[in-house]
């Protein structure tokens, strides 16, 4: 008796998971006349044709960049040693902040001769002037006001001459005639910015105008690119621009192209361009020096487009599931050819948008698990 029961279960087995197995599938979706009916349980979403802008994309690589009178080499007038460095690159500065610090004697020297012209310059100056009232009164000879005058002009160009020196040096000439000198030369921030490179160590002996550091003002960064000389008629100012945002892939930063290059570089065969963010805040992402990622949109126009992913592929041909009709339990569904055209941002440009309608409802995921199940 137990034998009959358990060979009854074994029969009845299969075709209970059978059964069981179609009616899921029925649940899922079923295709009657060309259509297919899909159970509401599935809580699809629906899209329809929209109107959005369409491109082909030109991937490059660039770097952030800033304009040249934006940037500035910090170095000294005087050679000496390098005393203090008090900064880091990437460290932020305002206009006047002290950098760095030189030693040498010759800066004390410079001090010192800027003494001497001016006091040589006011003891000229009073030697002229009693010699022009002498001349007037015809008790020295034109030849000893010329001697004079001349001595006048020649000390007041030497100390002019030790003047600007001590402004280039950032020393207070009053400070100075007080007799507070002193044998190191400050180095102040000519305006804010970061520094972005820093070229001396402590103890070094660097020359004039050697390369110390470098300053950036970063109030304007821009995106420079190279791009190769057989696409470079495809590029146009103020053609936009998707730039990654930093450590992504995602392109949603824009800027428009600001200036092209007039000549090719002559290893890569490419010629430069500029291109300025559109939105001020997105310079604040980077700092010059940094390698963006980015896209040239070419041939951008408007278009009636779908999601990509409301279309699948099946037997080299793509197709969307139209809505043509719901019950209580079901919706319906017909198979349309979708002849797409370019891709942009996660949408097709939907070419035989005529055969469409604006009204139609498209299932706007899932579109090959639907078809194929």
């Amino acid at each position: 008796m137990r034998i009959a029961h358990f060979i009854t279960f074994c029969l009845l087995t299969p075709m209970l998971l059978l059964l069981s197995c179609g009616s899921k599938q029925t649940e899922a979706s079923t295709e009657t006349d060309g259509r297919l009916s899909v159970s509401k349980k599935r809580n699809l979403t629906f899209v329809g044709l929209e109107e959005r802008a369409v491109f082909e994309a030109l991937a490059l690589n660039g770097r952030i960049g800033v304009p040249p009178e934006n940037d500035y080499i910090v170095s000294s007038l005087f050679a000496g040693s390098v005393q203090s460095i008090y900064l880091l690159p990437g460290n932020q500065v305002k206009k006047g902040d002290l950098l760095l610090e030189i030693q040498d004697e010759q800066i004390l020297s410079a001090q010192q001769r800027f003494i001497e012209t001016a006091a040589n310059s006011a003891f000229q100056r009073a030697e002229f002037e009693r010699s022009s009232t002498l001349f007037e009164e015809e008790i020295i000879s034109r030849k000893q006001y010329q001697l004079s005058e001349q001595a006048y002009k020649s000390a007041e160009s030497a100390y002019q001459s030790a003047l600007q020196t001590i402004g280039l040096m950032g020393l207070e000439p009053e400070r100075i005639l007080l007799g507070e000198l002193s044998a190191r030369l400050k180095v102040y921030a000519p305006f804010s910015g970061v520094i972005s490179e820093i070229n001396a160590i402590q103890g070094q002996f660097v020359t004039s105008n050697q390369p110390l550091m470098r300053l950036t003002k970063t109030e304007h960064l821009h995106v420079e690119f190279p791009v190769y000389e057989a696409d470079i008629s495809r590029i146009f100012e103020e053609q936009r621009v998707l730039i990654a945002r930093p450590n992504t892939s995602e392109y949603t930063l824009e800027a428009s192209v600001h200036k092209i290059g007039k000549t090719v570089e002559a290893e890569t065969r490419s010629i430069p361009v500029h291109a300025d963010f559109t939105n001020p805040d997105d310079q604040l992402l980077w700092v010059p020096g940094r390698y963006v990622q980015l896209k040239v949109l070419l041939d951008e126009s408007l278009a009636l487009t779908l999601p990509e992913t409301a279309i699948t592929a099946l037997e080299s041909s793509h197709f969307a599931l139209r809505l043509v009709g719901e019950t209580d339990q079901a919706y319906q569904f017909e198979k349309v050819f979708i002849r797409k055209g370019k891709t942009a941002e996660g949408v097709v440009e939907v070419l035989n948008f005529k055969d469409l309608e604006l009204s139609d409802r498209f299932v706007s995921e899932g579109v090959f698990e639907l078809i194929t199940n």
